[in-house]
């Protein structure tokens, strides 16, 4: 652009399209031909002229002037860029007189003030904006997991940090995909919804973040010298680096974990009776409280037991009434077994209905708070109800109560017995002497035992009843030691009501609530814990009085532990794994199980059941069979577990490992055995998992408002994006960061698997090392599985989760940026420049190389997809360039060739060598612009000597422009080849057209641009006709030539034509010669031909004295 003054301001336009500014405005302006500098933080200066300049802040806004400002196709903002470079080199002072000669000019119109204006903002823009990269900062914040606001059960807010990039969680599923894992957007904070896994006890998430740095212009620039147009230097050039990239930092979370709360219910009651006692002894019932598994407690209100004790009717057995007293019937009088039986109708109407719980034996593991009744209270409530009334009828009882009152020492137990040991005393018959009717006791007959239904014979006799026992909470219950009056078989039944209705009520005749009189009692406590291929055993405890003469046995069963649908313990065929064969038993004492193995079929729970036999000559008769799941009775087979951490980063060529925790009890044994293995799994990259990405937003099967509205965040931003989310989990538009399918570990996948790693027990175990290769860049799920070998049997007890945060290894490679020498002429030297970034593998045996190719390029093919680098336009590849650390690395300098053209296109390749093999870490761009050498070939153009007479001279002039390689073992010359027109008139440049004494194949030296002149030849009549020259520029180095410029064959100017000379016609008065007559031959010498003689010599002395002329004067005139 031109100012008033004559003033004008331009920039420059590189080979690549970038364009340039100048940094000298002491010096000329650039003509077309430059050569590259180098990258520099300072302006470098020029001895006695100026200095160098390098203030950081200076150079980082110049760049960023030349970046934003500079690169515009508009002439003004080009100049105001300018015009600032040079102010702020000299630092706006006024010291320097060629910018003040140029500043005055500006100051003298209008316009160019309105230009340094625009350099005044430009600058302050730069000083403003212009700042320097700045690394990111590390994502501080913390995963949170929250309740949900909604009152769907299991579902939990995940509140995540701005940066975050991944979630995983263990326990439940994310409400977006049902899956494990989910990718999120990292800009900001936000939340996630999980629902807990059914079954669950806590819920873990993991999660990844990324961050990237703050981008900004560093103070480096591109310099280039230039050259005027009338060859002498000229100022140089700066190009932008441009604005540089932020750095990415990258990391995991803290796992984030919550204990899930247990759904409520209702709790369970469970019964042991005493087994077995001795007449003139006592006897007890045993109530448990406790809450069902997997469930908290929901308390029955002001709940109160009751315990009755029934005595089964035997054939000639006494009858005895609700305090275990005998009944009487008055001596003469008829038995009537329908009003002396009198069973109780209300309980014998439940039995004979099936009515009621069956009870569990509880044995130990509970609360046992001691044997005084207020120690023996318990804390919390079950379900039953009011169950059968004794003869005193339910209002005597409560009357009863309210007598004792509710501060009684017995906690409100309404114990119904005549002595202080709980005992009822049998009321003496009456005697003869007191005037009363003799009375006899009642007993049973058979034929009121056949009337009776077993449900009916079962509470027929009511002995023993104790109610009022408050249950304020779970715990151990006990009803009060009970004197046994007479021999048999009492049936306890418990009942349990809440404000006066029924929540739980014991069934009649269920084992565990049975009490043999005068038969042995067994007790059972079988192992807690067992390993895997340990041994386990149940122990029997007998007691009480052996019958003399009678033979009893004991037989142990082991249960897969199984539950029915309304969750109570099964112990059948279908889940017994033991049963060992009855074990004779001599007297009271300790009698432990056969051996058991623990395999892994038998499940984590093992319920034993324990059986009294009593051996008849029919056969074995049952007296006792333990409860099916009770504590005592329960072994838990300890099973590991298994948790992993890979690293999370790794190189191409490390080795890399997994890392395995084993916890829990395990051992080697001689039925199991165990160890691990590890396999890698490619993960998708993130194009493929986009494209494999299902939206499965809208689809969930929930109701409208499945993820509610955030609550109590302290954000209002956080709180709108939680409610976005709401709408869009209820089937809105899906969000940016949908969720890719889950992850997916199959065969199609697999990258590497490693042999298996023994496992001794409890502790860290590392896998194989394994290689990491070329192409597995990106990420690498780790899987391990735990195996239990036993026998011939190998089972996969513990295989880890796809995808999990904590068990992917993020791998990387190095990459290369390259940068060539931009523009050279012909014959200079040439070369590029690798920058590695990114970290190398250091591990042993692993080396790294650089190699530099070079291919023949087209100049519009240059920055475009059409560009191809392949074996036929390859030119050449340097020898294999070590690299150890990342960095620059320069090729070899290459003289740039003329067979070359005049675009080469670098491409630089990263290569690793692992024990002899090789791999391609990372390869340039063909045709990057960055990458692309432009060679400046000279111009050479021609002038013959056109068209000539016969005596003549004929010579060729070639004028050669432009640059020309000035280095050591280089050199120039041009040769000249004359070619004669064929017989058809056609000019043909070949082999056998080639006229030897009109070329000058020698050549011309060339050692700058110029005119060069062929040698001059006279022509004589053999040369005379129609020709052409062609001319021909050569490089020599190293003793080889090179073809620069070939001119074209027929060109216009080169073409020449020798012709006859002209023709002097012969004086008037000279005679014409005649025919000679017929006759003898002339003769020849004497004094007439003396003349003609004499003329010859003459001219003949005249050619020679030319020729001479014309040699000496070539070799002055060769050159012009």
């Amino acid at each position: 652009m031109t100012f008033p003054g004559g003033l004008t301001l331009s920039n420059y336009v590189m080979p690549n399209g970038s364009r340039a500014y100048c940094i000298e405005i002491e010096l000329g302006e650039p003509s077309g031909y430059i050569s590259e500098a180098g990258r520099v933080s300072l302006l470098p200066g020029r001895s006695g002229k100026f200095p160098a300049w390098g203030d950081p802040n200076g150079m980082r806004q110049i760049n960023y002037l030349i970046d934003r400002h500079g690169q515009k196709r508009d002439a003004w903002t080009a100049a105001a860029v300018q015009i600032s470079i040079w102010r702020m080199r000299e630092n706006f002072s006024q010291s320097n007189p060629h910018l003040n000669s140029r500043i005055a000019t500006l100051e003298g119109s209008a316009r160019g003030r309105s230009l340094i204006r625009a350099s005044d903002r430009l600058v302050a823009e730069a000083r403003n904006t212009a700042t320097p990269p700045t690394p990111p900062k590390p994502v501080r914040g913390k995963l949170r997991i929250r309740p949900a606001s909604d009152s769907k059960p299991g579902r939990f807010r995940v509140s995540y940090p701005g940066g975050t990039t991944q979630l995983s969680v263990r326990g439940g599923t994310f409400v977006r995909n049902g899956g494990t894992s989910l990718s999120v957007s990292g800009s900001s904070a936000s939340n996630r919804y999980v629902q807990a896994d059914p079954g669950a006890t806590k819920i873990e998430v993991n999660g990844s973040w990324r961050v990237r740095g703050p981008r900004g212009w560093e103070p480096l620039l591109d310099i280039y010298n230039s050259s005027t147009a009338t060859g002498r230097v000229g100022q140089r050039l700066a190009v932008a680096t441009g604005e540089s990239a932020g750095t990415v930092l990258r990391g995991r979370f803290a796992t984030a974990t919550r204990a899930l709360p247990l759904p409520p219910g209702a709790p369970i009651a469970e019964t042991q009776a005493q087994p077995s006692a001795e007449v003139g002894g006592v006897m007890r019932d045993v109530l448990q409280v406790r809450e069902a598994p997997g469930t908290q407690a929901e308390l029955w209100p002001g709940a109160v037991a009751e315990f009755t004790a029934y005595l089964e009717p035997v054939a000639g057995a006494p009858k005895y009434d609700s305090q275990w007293k005998p009944r009487y019937a008055d001596v003469g009088l008829a038995q009537s077994p329908e009003a002396d039986a009198a069973p109780d109708s209300g309980a014998r109407g439940d039995a004979g209905e099936g009515a009621g719980t069956g009870d569990k034996s509880t044995a130990g593991g509970h609360p046992e708070n001691g044997e005084s009744a207020d120690a023996e209270r318990g804390a919390t409530a079950p379900r039953g109800g009011l169950g059968v009334e004794s003869e005193r009828g339910l209002g005597a009882d409560r009357a009863e109560d309210a007598g004792r009152g509710d501060g009684a020492d017995h906690g409100g137990r309404a114990a119904h017995s005549g002595g202080t040991d709980g005992a009822a005393t049998p009321a003496p018959a009456a005697s003869p002497q007191s005037g009363a009717a003799a009375r006899e006791p009642l007993t049973w007959s058979e034929e009121e035992i056949a009337a009776m239904s077993p449900a009916e014979r079962c509470v027929a006799q009511p002995v023993y009843r104790e109610g009022g026992i408050r249950i304020p909470g779970l715990g151990t219950y006990r009803s009060q030691r009970v004197t046994v009056r007479s021999p048999g078989v009492i049936n306890w039944v418990e009942r349990i009501t809440s404000e006066g209705a029924a929540v739980h009520e014991g069934t009649c005749g269920v084992p565990n609530e049975r009490t043999v009189i005068e038969q042995p009692g067994i007790v059972t406590r079988a192992q807690p814990t067992a390993r895997l291929g340990e041994a386990m055993t149940d122990v029997a405890v007998l007691s009480g009085r052996f019958a003399a003469g009678a033979q009893y046995s004991v037989g142990f069963e082991a249960y897969r532990a199984d539950t029915s649908a309304a969750g109570e313990p099964v112990c059948a065929p279908d889940n017994r794994v033991f049963s060992s064969d009855r074990i004779p038993v001599a007297g009271p004492g300790e009698l432990r199980s056969p051996e058991l193995i623990a395999r892994w079929e038998h499940g984590p729970t093992i319920w034993w059941v324990e059986s009294l036999f009593w051996e008849t000559e029919d056969g074995p008769q049952r007296l006792h069979r333990g409860a099916c799941g009770i504590a005592a009775e329960t072994t838990t087979i300890e099973r590991p577990e298994v948790s992993t951490v890979a690293p999370e980063n790794a190189v191409v060529g490390d080795l890399i490992s997994d890392t395995a925790r084993v916890s829990g009890e395990l051992a080697n044994s001689e039925g199991a055995r165990w160890e691990l293995t590890f396999a890698g799994y490619r993960a998708p990259s993130a194009a493929e998992g986009e494209a494999a990405a299902v939206d499965t937003e809208g689809t969930e099967a929930e109701p409208e408002g499945t993820e509610p509205e955030s609550e109590g965040i302290e954000s209002e931003r956080i709180e709108s994006e939680s409610e976005s989310e709401s709408e869009s989990e209820s089937g809105a538009e899906a969000s940016p960061d949908a969720q890719r399918t889950p992850p997916v570990c199959a065969p199609e996948n697999l990258l590497f698997e490693t042999g298996a790693t023994p496992v001794d027990g409890a502790g860290e175990y590392r896998s194989e090392d394994v290689r990491v290769q070329a192409d597995w860049r990106g990420s690498i799920w780790w899987v391990e599985t735990l195996w239990l070998v036993e026998g011939d049997s190998r089972i996969a007890v513990s295989v880890g989760e796809c995808g999990a945060v904590q068990e992917t290894t993020r791998v990387s490679a190095p990459t290369i940026e390259t940068r060539a020498s931009a523009a050279v002429a012909t014959g200079e030297l040439m070369r590029d420049l690798a920058i590695v970034t990114g970290p190398l593998a250091q591990a042993a045996g692993v080396t790294h190389e650089l190699v530099f190719e070079g291919y023949r390029g087209d100049r519009v093919a240059t920055g475009t997809g059409d560009a191809r680098c392949a074996p036929e336009n390859a030119l050449f590849a340097t020898d294999p360039i070590p690299v150890r650390d990342a960095g620059e690395v320069w090729s070899p300098e290459l003289s740039a060739d003329p067979e070359y053209g005049d675009t080469v296109w670098w491409v630089a390749v990263l290569r690793q060598r692992v024990a002899g093999e090789v791999s391609e870490l990372a390869r340039g761009s063909c045709g990057d612009a960055n990458e692309t050498t432009t060679i400046q070939a000279p111009r050479v153009r021609t002038e013959s000597a056109g068209t000539v007479s016969v005596g003549e001279e004929l010579y060729d002039v070639a004028i050669v422009e432009g640059r020309l390689a000035q280095r050591a073992g280089v050199s120039y010359r041009v040769r000249f080849t004359a070619y004669a027109v064929g017989a058809d008139g056609v000019l043909r440049c070949e082999p056998d057209a080639v006229i030897p004494a009109l070329s000058d194949l020698e050549g011309v030296p060339v050692d700058r641009p110029g005119r060069y002149t062929s040698r001059r030849v006279v022509v004589g009549a053999e040369h005379q006709g129609v020709g052409g020259f062609v001319e021909t520029l050569l490089m020599r180095e190293g003793g080889r030539e090179s073809v620069v410029h070939e001119g074209q064959c027929g060109a216009p100017s080169e073409r020449f034509e020798v012709v006859a000379p002209p023709i002097v016609p012969a004086p008037a008065d000279r005679p014409s010669p005649s025919a000679p007559a017929d006759g003898p031959l002339v003769a020849t010498g004497g004094a007439g031909a003396l003349p003609a003689l004499l003329s010859a010599a003459a001219l003949l002395l005249c050619g020679l004295s030319t020729m001479w002329l014309v040699q000496s004067r070539r070799a002055g005139r060769r050159r012009e």
